[in-house]
């Protein structure tokens, strides 16, 4: 996965901007109010306020790290588990 967001400047009277996905697909936006650029990301699941540009490119850079890492190992989590997938844990152990 890949996510896109042009640079842009308060002072140009630009101040907000799409994060797009490499197929073009908005996942999120990118806005700037008194300084502060807000960055929203897949419905507001990831959301994060920064001073400056490169920092909003760190924290898009680490949310697809991290979703790339989830996909790729495809963790199970606790609550997703089925009941026999307990008990084969149990059998395991005794």
């Amino acid at each position: 996965m890949q996510l896109t967001m042009q640079k842009f400047d308060g002072r140009e009277g630009v101040n907000f901007t799409d994060v797009l996905d490499e197929t073009g697909l908005c996942v999120g936006s990118c806005s700037q109010y008194l300084g502060h650029k807000t960055i929203k990301l897949f419905g507001e699941r990831y959301v994060g306020e920064f001073q400056t540009f490169e920092e909003c490119e760190a924290f898009i850079a680490g949310v697809v790290a991290v979703l790339n890492e989830a996909a790729s190992t495809r963790i199970k989590r606790p609550f997703e588990a089925s009941w026999s997938d307990h008990l084969r844990v149990e059998e395991k152990a005794s």
